[in-house]
């Protein structure tokens, strides 16, 4: 091999596996899953990025008992709030024992599993292994709390990340995940492949000539699937359900508008216009909310608010309903989010920060959103609890919204099509390096020169 090719190849950005040679995976998890698990387990440190309800908790589950037995240590798993349990019922079908623990004092299995909310209260320097379930939370902690993880699990020896396709266009996950990894910092990647988006502050875009690189960088530490076609395997039982979207437009009261000397109330898109708008057509919206559920009171029922005040008012038009909300302690709120997980309370009122992640409802295809804000992730992830391979019903969604905030449903549309977009492009890269055919991920095609120059006569005479 020449200089150059030595050149060319010392440039190429690829991740080794450093893992276990698995001999075998359990039959329980179906054959498309088996093959991911088999890769993830050889790479050490690898993402999964999976929609909901393809099995992520199953493969979680399954990696931990093969790092556990191959390093003779301990396993942690963190999960959402309340995941805990659907965890370890899942971890019974693989005959796996996982002690949910809430400080390192209690710990006694080989897979241990707590919430994020008491990961302060583990040495991560006693378990060879952890698992982040549902990882694109992170985003939804402060910038202390992740960099908290971050440093904690640096020298971790194996690593797994699990979580639906990350929000679009949000490369700083990506960058979070790679670095949770030790697959590269967060802010190199910007600077390999991004250039920052003038037209959207503290936005990042792909530079045109790097986005087939950059793809093809993910698929070597990160495994897309939406459904199990995407790697050659049958759909057979992954079908979702239709998902009905009913937009609940509220009217609102434009006598308002005479306080700014107007004739109508317009739509203000700055933060404190947006939350001020909010603030005033709550009640309206919650009545509207109220009316939907009370249609149909026998059905399971989600909904969804932004605020406390939202959810004041929601508890005493629905006082049949359980309210879990953020100031509660954790005790309070894993309670009531099993109670409604378990079919013990037929409507709960929450937020997407805290019940929007992890969380399996399947027994509930109905849903009401009382308010709709810019984040796509948080009505995806929403939506997902009910909308997910597994649910026997078409689900149907209420977006309740003024009639001045028009503009936040264009762009979550938009953001619909991005995220589209962006899983497109992961599926394509990930199918065009055959990842499940290759051991070493090596994606690069060196430079091999074909044609012979001949060095002009002109040229040798200078």
């Amino acid at each position: 091999m020449s200089q150059y090719q030595e050149f060319l190849k010392s440039k190429v950005i690829t991740t080794e596996a450093r893992g276990i040679d698995a001999p075998s995976i359990s039959p329980v998890l179906y054959d498309w899953q088996r093959e991911i698990e088999k890769w993830a387990l050889k790479q050490g440190k690898a993402a999964l990025f999976e929609e909901c309800g393809l099995g992520k908790t199953l493969q979680q589950v399954e990696w931990a008992k093969h790092v556990s037995a191959y390093t003779d240590g301990r396993v942690l798993l963190v999960a959402p709030l309340a995941v805990a349990g659907q965890t370890i019922r899942e971890g019974c079908k693989l005959g796996a024992e996982i002690q949910y623990c809430r400080h390192q004092r209690e710990v006694e299995n080989n897979i241990v599993i707590t919430n994020y909310d008491m990961l302060k209260e583990f040495d991560a320097n006693a378990f060879s292994g952890v698992v982040l379930d549902e990882s694109s939370i992170l985003k939804a902690y402060t910038g202390q709390t992740k960099r908290m993880i971050l440093e904690m699990f640096e020298h971790t020896p194996f690593k797994l990340a699990c979580t639906a396709t990350p929000a679009p266009n949000d490369y700083l996950e990506l960058g979070n995940h790679a670095q949770f990894l030790n697959i590269m910092d967060s802010n190199e990647m910007i600077s390999r492949w991004f250039i920052n988006d003038t037209m959207a502050a503290g936005n990042y875009r792909l530079k045109g000539h790097a986005a087939d690189d950059f793809w093809q960088w993910v698929t070597t530490w990160a495994v897309c699937v939406s459904k199990p076609s995407d790697i050659g395997y049958a759909d057979d039982g992954f079908d979702l359900p239709p998902l009905n979207i009913h937009s609940e437009v509220v009217s609102v009261d434009h006598l308002r508008a005479q306080e700014q000397g107007r004739l109508f109330v317009l739509a203000d898109t700055s933060a404190t216009g947006m939350w001020k708008e909010k603030d005033a057509t709550a009640y309206d919206r919650c009545l509207r909310a109220a009316d939907i559920v009370s249609g149909s009171p026998d059905d399971a029922w989600t909904v969804w608010c932004d605020t406390n005040k939202e959810a004041d008012i929601l508890k005493a038009m629905l006082p049949q309903s359980v309210e879990v909300r953020g100031s509660e302690s954790i005790a309070a709120k894993e309670r009531k989010l099993t109670a409604f997980s378990d079919g013990s309370a037929q409507a709960i009122i929450t937020k997407p920060d805290i019940a929007g992640y992890g969380l399996h409802w399947q027994h509930c295809n109905k849903q009401v959103f009382v308010g709709v804000g810019y984040s796509f992730e948080k009505l995806y992830q929403s939506l997902r609890r009910s909308w997910r391979f597994g649910q026997a019903h078409p689900v149907d969604a209420h977006l309740i919204y003024a009639e001045t905030e028009g503009n936040i449903i264009e762009t979550i549309q938009r953001k619909q099509e991005a995220h589209k977009r962006m899983q497109q492009a992961m599926n394509a890269a990930m199918r065009k390096s055959g990842f499940l055919a290759e051991t070493d991920f090596r994606r690069a095609k060196l430079y091999q020169p074909e044609t012979i120059m001949t060095m002009p006569e002109w040229l040798k005479a200078g």
